[in-house]
């Protein structure tokens, strides 16, 4: 059969079959582009991956404060290279061929999964920028250990950024099993498996997270602050102690140590 690459994708691309009808045999034809497209998927899961790895260097930080940071930031720069030569590759057609072009949403089989995917795939290609430039201006830690301002944003963006990117991996995987007819199961077990990975480790950091803010929301604001408990028994002991004030009865001063008892009781609770 007589037959033109260009012509005989009647929608997004899903390849053809050459038929001989001497000899009865059949041969795939692939669309144009076949290739990339599996580059693509290979480039996208590895560099997402890698930005999970970045982050979970970040994790501990503490375990290693003159290290971490240096890895972190190879690391993550080493995944947003390779997301962008992803990207990169499902811009570049081979030859002339009109089924392959980039974000063309007009043939009838561009459903929701294919526009999905580009979106996100955009958005989580150029996102990452904003997130260095985040990484760049953010602020000093302060003394509480909170997250604020353009440290929090960098944070949230970069998980966010991850989880994207590899949740658009899977719908990848579907759409590359439509174009090309390939076995979506390695795309779809090495993305899962990550996916799974950034959730605990997400769960993790912000259990970590809460459960140190809330060690540090009983002391006070200064350097060395001291517990609600130990400044209410100060107060008590600079208040008179167990002696009477001037002027005050014996039963008064009862009143009061007992009072300033309760005091310290509720303070420690």
């Amino acid at each position: 059969l007589l037959h033109s690459l260009d012509k005989v994708f009647h929608d997004i691309g899903h390849g053809s079959v050459k038929l001989n009808f001497g000899t009865g045999s059949a041969t795939k034809v692939e669309i144009s582009g076949a290739q990339n497209l599996r580059n693509h998927g290979v480039l996208m899961v590895t560099g997402y991956g890698l930005m999970l790895l970045g982050s979970l260097v970040a994790l501990g930080k503490n375990a290693s404060p003159g290290v971490w940071l240096l890895a972190h930031r190879g690391i993550q720069v080493t995944g947003m290279i390779l997301a962008a030569a992803g990207l990169a590759l499902t811009l570049t057609r081979e030859g002339n061929s009109q089924s392959s072009k980039p974000f063309d949403y007009s043939k009838a089989t561009a459903d929701s999964v294919l526009k999905a995917h580009g979106i996100m795939g955009i958005t989580v290609v150029f996102a990452p920028v904003i997130q260095v430039v985040l990484a760049v201006l953010r602020e000093k830690k302060d003394e509480s250990g909170r997250l604020k301002g353009k440290r929090l944003a960098h944070v949230v963006l970069g998980w966010v950024v991850i989880i994207m990117g590899l949740a658009n991996c899977l719908l990848g995987a579907e759409l590359i099993s439509r174009k090309l007819g390939d076995a979506p199961e390695p795309y779809l077990f090495a993305a899962a498996a990550m996916l799974a990975v950034a959730g605990l480790a997400l769960a993790f950091k912000v259990f970590n997270y809460v459960r140190n803010i809330g060690k540090g929301s009983g002391r006070g604001g200064g350097k060395g602050g001291v517990t609600r408990a130990e400044a209410a028994a100060a107060a008590v002991k600079g208040g008179g102690g167990e002696g009477a004030h001037e002027g005050e009865s014996p039963g008064s001063a009862r009143d009061r140590r007992a009072t300033d008892q309760a005091v310290v009781v509720v303070a420690t609770v």
